[in-house]
């Protein structure tokens, strides 16, 4: 061994390093199966790989009911901000017609004279409401030119009711809530109203809690599942939508129904439904708020009691069951739904054949879709079809397709109604609306073209066309819109003169801070369920005079519409000296007597003018 070597490194040099190879592999292999499991899980959820038809069925439905609750929820938080602000504070509407003009094919001058006069009246309605407090107070007028004709004035609260029609009598008519009853025996009548309703009264009446929603309904659609077989569901993943000159290539899924299917998915449901109590205390309490809003409004409606209620619930879900059983659906059913890469239904397809009463075949197909064409414009579609086994029926068609977004845009609905058979020439039914809207912070405009065409020989039979615009203006809470429409008739079986109608409407709301209720004093008002004799018949009496006084003052025009000005009371002689029995005054005053026997005295004048 030379001087120089190291004992310790001897035999060294003949050794290698131990090799990395096996740690390699394991590395790569668990990549791989990494990838592998990402790949597959991408391919499982986004091209449905390894997928079975149920599994993707399911998986679209569930994307299709997580889609509508969205637009539910879009639906509900834009009508918070538009809608509830309206309907939580005092709201003030007003309606005008006006500039009605009629455009008849053959004009006389007497017509013409009458056209005239249409086309100065003016219609107005202005409302106050407090939904919180119900108050309402309603007035309506009608003017001939800058000429008031005639006014009404309605106010309600939870107190009383209210009428005035001033042309006819200058005070206010009113009866208090607690004497409705009285009110109501006396005029032999049970439709006196206590309150207007209001759409958040009814609102208030069904409304349900989104998340009590949810729970009440998941287990139905958990049963659904369950009760789906595999064997029902079938695939085929380059199935092509077609509808309206439109072409989507979409996984085409198909789910049978027999007989068999029908009446095991039918049990399950009824057995779900007769225990269901959470459910039915749902809709039974809310049954009940509904029926007590309409009593204590004063619209008279049978309260079901429990019992009832469930009885009626029993004897429904059972008839469910009875018609499976019969298998009123004859040859089962098939749908059919159109899904893209997304788990979107594009479009289901519901075909099945139902017996009527007489055992006659009906076969019927429902379709509904919603998909976005090559343009980018969003199409929605419902069809309904029936064909008995002699070839009648009908179909109904309704199509929108739009552009509209945040600013506006255009669209156009169509409603095409084809009926089969031996009817089939005049009960056709077909209606185009163009459309085009313009939307921002403070401006909305609309324009709105459409046709509506009945062809055929019927009574119905005819064209008409027409334009609608609108234009409105927002400022915070306020609306305030004015509208102008136009119509023409072409070929109108029912009538022949009238060619054209136009006219103008005017809308506002705004909210204000009070409902302005007319104050009911001894002045200004008369207690309509406590009147004497007496004061009824004075009532009659300044009534019957005001109400002559009024046709007379109007008889040019009333008699241009026709309406008769003869006297309303009996012909002059039929009345004369009227004397009035003493008892008939008894416990007026000498002050009060005079009053109404100069009354009667102008009665007795005017009568004899005529």
């Amino acid at each position: 061994m030379s001087s120089f070597e190291n004992p310790s490194t001897v035999g060294m040099q003949t050794a290698r390093p131990r090799s990395k190879k096996p740690l390699m592999v394991v590395l790569i292999i668990v990549l791989v199966l990494i990838l592998v499991a990402a790949g597959s899980a991408v391919a499982y959820a986004k091209f449905d790989m390894f997928k079975s038809p149920k599994t993707l069925y399911l998986q679209a439905e569930m994307n299709n009911l997580s889609s509508a609750k969205e637009s539910l929820q879009a639906v509900k938080k834009q009508y918070e901000a538009e809608v509830l602000p309206l309907l939580d504070k005092p709201l003030h509407s007003v309606v005008d017609i006006s500039d009605v003009t009629i455009d008849l094919a053959s004009p006389n001058a007497e017509l013409s004279k009458v056209m005239e006069t249409i086309k100065k009246i003016k219609l107005g309605f202005d409302v106050e409401q407090n939904a919180k407090t119900n108050q309402t107070l309603t007035k309506i007028s009608l003017a001939v030119g800058a000429d008031p004709f005639i006014n009404l004035e309605a106010a309600i609260d939870p107190e009383k009711m209210a009428l005035r029609v001033p042309e006819l009598y200058a005070k206010y008519l009113y009866v208090n809530t607690k004497d409705l009853d009285a009110l109501k025996n006396e005029m032999g009548t049970n439709n006196l109203p206590k309150k207007v309703l209001s759409y958040n009264d009814l609102v208030n009446a069904v409304y349900i809690k989104e998340e009590e929603l949810t729970a009440v309904f998941m287990p139905y659609g958990k049963l659904y599942a369950d009760n789906i077989d595999p064997n029902q569901v079938t695939m085929n993943k380059n199935g092509v939508l077609e509808e309206e000159n439109t072409r989507i290539e979409a996984t085409e899924v198909i789910v049978t129904f027999n007989q068999a299917d029908i009446k095991r998915l039918t049990s399950s449901f009824v057995e779900q439904l007769l225990a269901d109590t959470v459910l039915q205390d749902l809709v039974y309490t809310r049954t009940k708020n509904v029926a007590l809003l309409l009593n204590d409004s004063g619209y008279p409606t049978q309260e079901p009691s429990k019992e009832e209620f469930l009885a009626y619930w029993k004897k429904s879900v059972e008839d469910m069951k009875i018609s499976a059983d019969k298998g009123n659906i004859a040859d089962g059913a098939t749908m059919t739904l159109y899904v893209d890469g997304n788990h979107k239904i594009l479009e289901r397809k519901f075909a099945f054949t139902a017996k009527n009463e007489s055992g006659q075949n009906n076969a019927m197909l429902i379709k509904a879709a919603g998909w976005k064409d090559a343009a980018a414009v969003n199409q929605t579609l419902f069809f309904v079809s029936s064909k008995d086994d002699k070839g009648e029926g009908g179909e109904m068609k309704i199509v929108n397709a739009s552009n509209v977004g945040n600013s506006g845009g255009k669209g156009k609905f169509v409603m095409d109604v084809k009926p089969y058979g031996t009817s089939a020439a005049n009960q056709a039914f077909l209606a185009n609306v163009d459309y085009d809207l313009q939307k921002s912070d403070t401006k909305e405009a609309g324009i709105f073209n459409f046709n509506i065409t009945v062809p055929g020989t019927s009574k119905d039979a005819g064209a008409i066309k027409g334009s609608m615009n609108i234009d409105t203006t927002k400022t915070g809470t306020a609306k305030d819109s004015n509208v102008d429409v136009k119509l023409n008739f072409t070929n109108v079986q029912g009538q022949s003169e009238v060619k054209g109608i136009s006219f103008k409407l005017h809308t506002k709301q705004e909210t204000i801070t009070e409902v302005k209720m007319p104050v009911m004093t001894a002045d200004n008002s008369i207690d309509a369920s406590k009147l004497t004799d007496q004061q009824r018949l004075q009532l009659l009496q300044e009534v019957g005079i005001n109400a002559q006084n009024f046709m007379a003052k109007n008889s040019a025009l009333l008699g241009a519409f026709g309406v008769p000005t003869s006297p309303m009371m009996p012909p002059s002689g039929a009345m004369p000296n009227l004397e009035i029995p003493d008892d008939v005054f008894e416990g007026m005053t000498p002050a009060e007597k005079a009053e109404m026997q100069q009354l009667i005295e102008q009665m007795q004048k005017a009568q004899s003018m005529q």
